[in-house]
């Protein structure tokens, strides 16, 4: 599933030192989500979503949404989700 939020409203409003969510003036976000039942699909969905992820970097900036960090995130990653 790829999924594409429009940022707006409140979001928009509010500084980006306000809370913890610092990218406010960004207009979009995409999350990339693999969900599946059957264990013995555990690699090729894994796979989908890291080749996935990859192949839109070069489009995306590199900032992150903390709730949508997976468990082996690197702490270059982390610190990107909070911004400076």
């Amino acid at each position: 599933m790829i999924l594409l939020f429009e940022l707006k409203g409140e979001i928009k409003r509010r500084p980006p030192g306000e809370t913890a969510f610092d990218h406010r003036d960004d207009n979009f976000e995409l999350s990339i989500i693999a969900n599946w039942t059957d264990p013995s699909a555990d690699a090729v969905n894994i796979d989908w979503a890291r080749e996935t992820w990859l192949a839109v970097q070069p489009l995306v900036k590199q900032s992150v949404y903390v709730n949508h960090l997976a468990g082996d995130e690197p702490d270059d990653r982390v610190r990107a989700a909070y911004g400076p």
